[in-house]
């Protein structure tokens, strides 16, 4: 019973895991597109922050939809492949 017991948990924890990437990957994404240039930054890091430091502004679109799929991850890291569909 103890392992089911541990085999749940996980589960469930990996299922907030998936679902805590998705939402922030989201939401970057829709900082970016509506040309939010600042939160977009506090979300970056890298190659992809030291490009918006060097943008003055952003193009805005309206976002209709975002569809994300984690493609893997660790406490560390993700790798999301993203879709949006956007409206300029």
């Amino acid at each position: 019973m103890l392992f089911v017991a541990g085999l749940m948990t996980y589960a469930v924890f990996k299922i907030n895991a998936i679902n805590e990437i998705k939402a922030t990957a989201t939401a970057f994404i829709s900082h970016i597109a509506t040309g939010d240039l600042e939160k977009s930054k506090s979300m970056a890091a890298g190659q992809v922050l030291w490009n918006l430091a060097q943008s003055d502004d952003l193009p805005k679109a309206r976002v209709e939809r975002i569809k994300t799929q984690v493609v893997g991850y660790s406490s560390e890291w993700a790798i999301v492949n993203c879709l949006a569909e956007l409206t300029l």
